[in-house]
C-alpha cells in the first residue's frame, strides 16, 4: 500500500502525517494483541488453577467483575504504553515495523515467561503458607477478581518492559 506512494521503508525523510498513521497502527496491533493475550492468559489460568474457577467466580459479584476489569483496564494501559513508547527502527518496511516483528518474539516470550512464574508462584506460596490456603479465594468473588486484577497488572508490566527495552 506504501510502495504505491513512494514510501517502501520508514526513514527519517517520512512526512509527520506518515509517522503519526505508523504510530497509531502499531498501537491498534499492539492493543488487538494484548487482548487476546489477556484473554488466553485468564482461560490458560483457569485451565491449570482448576480448584478455583475464577472466570466464573469473577462474574457472580458485580464488585469483582469492576476489579478484574480495573486491572485489565490497566494492564492494557501498560501495553498502549509500551506501544506508544517503543523505538521505531527506521530502515525497516512497514510492516515490520507496524508488527515490530524484531520485538514481537520478546514480547510473547515475556508474557508467556511472566504467566507460567506467576502461576509457579501462586502454587508454591500456597504450599508454604498452609495456614492461609489460597483454594479459600473460591469462597468470595471479590477475592478473586482482586487477585486477577493484580495479576493483569504484574502481566502488563512484563510486557510493557519487553515493548520499551533497548534491543
Amino acid at each position: 500500500m506504501f510502495a504505491l506512494i513512494g514510501l517502501s521503508q520508514v526513514s527519517p525523510m517520512l512526512p509527520f502525517s506518515s509517522i503519526m498513521l505508523l504510530w497509531i497502527a502499531k498501537t491498534v496491533f499492539i492493543a488487538i494483541l494484548g487482548a487476546f493475550l489477556g484473554w488466553l492468559a485468564l482461560r490458560i489460568w483457569d485451565a491449570l488453577t482448576p480448584q478455583i474457577p475464577f472466570r466464573e467466580l469473577i462474574g457472580k459479584d458485580p464488585i469483582s467483575t469492576g476489579c478484574f476489569l480495573a486491572g485489565f483496564l490497566i494492564y492494557m494501559g501498560f501495553l498502549m504504553h509500551g506501544a506508544l513508547t517503543a523505538p521505531t527502527i527506521l530502515g525497516l518496511d512497514w510492516l515490520s515495523s507496524i508488527f515490530m516483528l524484531h520485538r514481537l518474539p520478546l514480547v510473547i516470550l515475556s508474557f508467556f515467561l511472566m504467566l507460567f512464574l506467576a502461576l509457579a508462584l501462586f502454587h508454591l506460596l500456597d504450599r508454604f503458607t498452609p495456614k492461609m490456603p489460597f483454594t479459600s479465594m473460591k469462597e468470595s468473588p471479590v477475592a478473586c477478581g482482586i487477585y486477577m486484577a493484580g495479576f493483569f497488572v504484574l502481566l502488563g508490566l512484563m510486557v510493557h518492559a519487553a515493548l520499551t527495552v533497548p534491543l
